[in-house]
């Protein structure tokens, strides 16, 4: 598969991810509740409730991983005469599979 291709799928499957986790948190969590529990410690227990649009920063947050990414990669890349769409896309595919364990803890925590 040539590096062109790649990227793109990376790129996607990371926008594809957001996307997911953005309708898991709408309607597992802030539709149905008004207070969750936003953060939970082993040893402490529970130690952050909030209002349950406080957690739609974690599909933000990895929106503007993504943005910042592809902006970062189109400005770098002609800057450097380098491909670097390939490094930045598999970044943003890791770090949307981080926010996926995240989003997965935070409902668990939730229901």
């Amino acid at each position: 598969m040539r590096i062109n291709k790649l990227y793109k799928l990376f790129y996607f499957i990371s926008l594809f991810i957001n996307v997911g986790i953005l309708i898991a948190v709408l309607y597992i969590l802030v539709i149905p509740k008004d207070i969750i529990i936003l953060h939970y410690n082993v040893y402490f227990g529970i130690d952050y409730i909030g209002k349950s649009f406080k957690s739609l920063s974690v599909p933000l947050i990895g929106f503007l991983i993504l943005g910042i990414n592809i902006l970062s990669a189109v400005l770098l890349g002609k800057r450097l005469k380098k491909n670097l769409h390939l490094h930045f896309s598999v970044l943003s595919f890791f770090i949307s599979l981080l926010l996926v364990l995240e989003t997965l803890v935070l409902i668990s925590v939730n229901i």
